[in-house]
């Protein structure tokens, strides 16, 4: 087992979780602000837009930040893409909305921070504190759009190596 300083393992020896969690000790989300959007729904021609039946809503997502230490400050961009889909087997695409979200975060205090530690902070705590955001933005669009309200479910941690899609039932 490397030490580094103070005795603490090595930051490659670390797992992703404790990582981000040195970070988030450390800092305070200070804004959240919407920097793209777009919704289309695919199909239909020219009349009003309809999803009928049971749908299926799985949504994918990439962060990434810039750290000025200078300034004690890290910016997080979350970009997410939700897909619904119908249901059937090989359902086809029915709306697909896109959303980058900026997170601005402070450091209250100065921690040792490696590259690896703002990689996992911004890919597990920058998607977790963005999703609720994320959720309001698909309900509200998706209702504007003339359809059935998507409500995506709670954001669970399960693969904090990279990006990852996460899937769940919708009517």
């Amino acid at each position: 087992m490397t030490a580094s300083k103070a005795g603490r393992p090595a930051p490659s020896e670390k797992n992703p979780l404790k990582m981000a969690g040195e970070i988030a000790n450390a800092v305070e989300l200070d804004s959240v602000a919407l920097r793209a959007w777009s919704a289309e729904f695919l199909g239909g021609g020219m009349a009003p837009p309809s999803l009928k039946g049971r749908n299926e809503v799985s949504a994918a997502h990439s962060a990434r930040f810039d750290y000025d230490q200078e300034r004690g400050l890290l910016d997080v961009l979350v970009s997410f893409e939700v897909i619904a889909r119908e249901a059937a087997k090989e359902g086809r695409e029915r709306v697909k909305i896109r959303c980058d979200l900026a997170l601005r975060y402070s450091f209250k205090s100065s921690p040792d921070l490696s590259e690896e530690h703002l990689k996992h902070f911004a890919n597990l705590n920058g998607v977790v504190n963005a999703w609720p955001y994320l959720r309001e933005t698909v309900h509200a669009t998706t209702n504007r759009m003339g359809l059935p309200p998507l409500v995506l479910p709670l954001f669970r941690v399960s693969n904090p190596a990279g990006t990852k899609r996460q899937a769940a039932g919708a009517s």
